[in-house]
């Protein structure tokens, strides 16, 4: 297998005499190239569609903040997108996988900002939303956080508020 600079590619290595090849195309991205994966010994594959479907997090951490009076919610939720920034820099430093923005749940919302985050690692991933939350509150003043699990996600199972 080669790159498009006609470098071999040191990912994959198949020994073997001409094999066919499995190609991959991605309809999320029609105008992607198709690219070949790995060669495979045998008949040529049949045409097969993967699909993914999301996997409710195990738990999650909402940050919620009233908007301020002047109404402009969306500089502060900028300001704690940008703090969740800074706080997965400090999760790299320390090993760990950090959290992601849950963009469908989050947002300014009847006079609030709302950021609910969810553990890029499932393992462990209630001793990451408490560590998040812990980090979060004390950082944040007037923001109120609290974790919820999978089974219980209308109960918080951890809550800091002032």
């Amino acid at each position: 297998m080669t790159t498009p600079n006609n470098e071999r590619s040191r990912l994959i290595r198949v020994q073997g005499p001409a094999l066919p090849v499995v190609e991959l195309m991605s309809e999320a991205n029609p105008t992607a190239s198709v690219s070949p994966l790995i060669r495979v010994q045998g008949p040529a594959l049949p045409v097969v569609k993967l699909t993914t479907e999301p996997v409710a997090p195990a738990a999650t951490v909402s940050l919620t903040l009233p908007s301020p009076a002047t109404g402009d919610g969306a500089q502060v939720f900028d300001k704690l997108h940008l703090l969740v920034g800074k706080l997965n820099e400090m999760e790299a430093l320390g090993g760990r996988a950090g959290v992601w923005v849950d963009g469908e749940r989050s947002g300014v919302q009847g006079g609030e900002v709302v950021i609910v985050l969810v553990p890029n690692d499932p393992a462990d991933a209630l001793a990451t939303c408490k560590r998040v939350a812990n980090i979060l509150f004390n950082a944040s003043p007037g923001v109120k956080v609290k974790v919820f699990v999978a089974d219980e996600s209308e109960t918080p199972v951890y809550e800091l508020a002032v």
